[in-house]
């Protein structure tokens, strides 16, 4: 019995619409639909209806790649079974939204405060390409994506490396030894600066510097290096001796605290007031600081971890004509030591904070006609600087 003639094709309908989905196109279509239904989640009846000329085992694949390969957060829960994504989550590359975009150029602006040309040129790049495919590829709208080219970023505290020493840092951690010239700020230089030979661990960017953390071979055990400060980097045939820590061990925050290095750790208490306290209330020294505003708006009381008592003392300097108090009495007395040392130029008292006058001036007897401050300048005994415990 001969078969019926097949029904001709409607040419109405445009090829594409006939044939199925790539399994990239129907990844990004789970994603979209999985978000729109939120904490209810889709069964995959209703995904495969939903997203349209796609089979069962292809949205199969789709979830499997999406959960194992990609890292989404979805979730199944249920009798059904239904999925749902337990937090937003897009394919960037594939199938970028405009937050992708916004997040690629936050990154250049960042990193344009400490890393050279060549990177930063590469994240414009990669940004301009994410802009391109969320309108080609992901239907974003041009109206939800910003212009490129309006963001930048300063950075007083930043710092500036060597071309390719950060990337020759990044490719060695956790794999390779290394052997570095660093030219440390706690010595008097000499030209050449010293070589270390390091096991690097990790790199942090810490208010705008980039440091590296790294066993030093010689037996100097686990330190940390402003990268600005590393002129050469060069690879050594050896294998790393140290297993890589896990992450809070690496810079050793346990528990975590503010400050890159270490130096009479503890736990601030600080007291500010006035339009500083309001200022600083917007400013995080550390994601696990604790604020309290004791009268609304007016006096701000901040306790915060620290880590290094020293680096913590220049921070508050900073703002010292809001603080009212701090404690403990070890960090306070760092915060006078430092006022006292930058008022014993008299041509500077006038542009410090009013708090910072009030340091008690030397006891040392002055001769007939002589200032107080000149007394001080002249006449005190030179402080011995105290080593870092890093070679920040």
């Amino acid at each position: 019995m001969a078969r019926p003639p097949k029904p001709p094709r409607d040419a109405s309908v445009p090829a594409t619409a006939r044939r199925g989905r790539s399994l990239e196109q129907v990844q990004a279509l789970v994603l979209e639909h999985l978000a729109r239904a939120g904490e209810h989640g889709l069964t995959k009846a209703e995904l495969v209806a939903g997203i349209g000329r796609t089979s069962w085992p292809s949205m199969q694949r789709a979830l499997k790649q999406l959960r194992e390969e990609a890292g989404a957060p979805i979730e199944r829960f249920g009798p059904a079974p239904r999925w749902r994504l337990s937090r937003p989550f897009s394919l960037s590359l594939a199938a970028p939204q405009a937050d992708d975009v916004v997040a690629a150029l936050l990154a250049k602006a960042l990193v344009e405060s400490f890393a050279d040309a060549d990177l930063v040129d590469r994240i414009q790049r990669l940004a301009a390409d994410l802009d391109q495919r969320a309108c080609a590829t992901s239907g974003v709208p041009r109206a939800e994506i910003p212009r490129t080219g309006l963001l930048s970023s300063t950075l007083s505290l930043g710092t500036t490396t060597k071309p390719g020493v950060l990337r020759a840092l990044l490719l060695a951690c956790g794999r390779a030894c290394v052997r570095v010239r660093y030219d440390s700020p706690w010595r008097e230089p000499d030209g050449d600066g010293r070589w270390y030979e390091l096991e690097p661990w990790a790199v942090r960017i810490h208010d705008g510097a980039a440091y590296l953390r790294a066993w030093r071979r010689d037996g100097g055990g686990a330190r940390t290096f402003r990268v600005a400060q590393i002129d050469e980097v060069e690879p050594l045939p050896a294998t790393p001796s140290e297993p890589l820590p896990g992450a809070d061990a690496r810079w050793g925050e346990s528990p975590p605290a503010f400050g890159i290095d270490v130096d009479r750790p503890g736990t601030a208490c600080i007291v500010m007031q006035g339009s500083l306290a309001r200022w600083v209330a917007r400013v995080q020294w550390h994601p696990e600081q604790h604020d309290e505003w004791l009268i609304p708006g007016q006096r701000l009381r901040r306790q915060v971890a620290y880590r290094s008592c020293r680096e913590l003392a220049r921070r508050l300097i900073s703002v010292a004509d809001g603080i009212e108090s701090i404690e403990p009495l070890e960090l306070a007395t760092e915060v006078r030591r430092i006022a006292a040392a930058a008022m014993r130029e008299p041509s500077r008292i006038d542009a410090l904070p009013p708090v910072l006058h009030r340091v008690r001036a030397s006891a040392v007897p002055r001769r007939p006609g002589e200032s107080r401050a000149t007394t001080a300048r002249a006449r005190a005994k030179p402080r011995a600087r105290r080593r870092p415990t890093s070679e920040a």
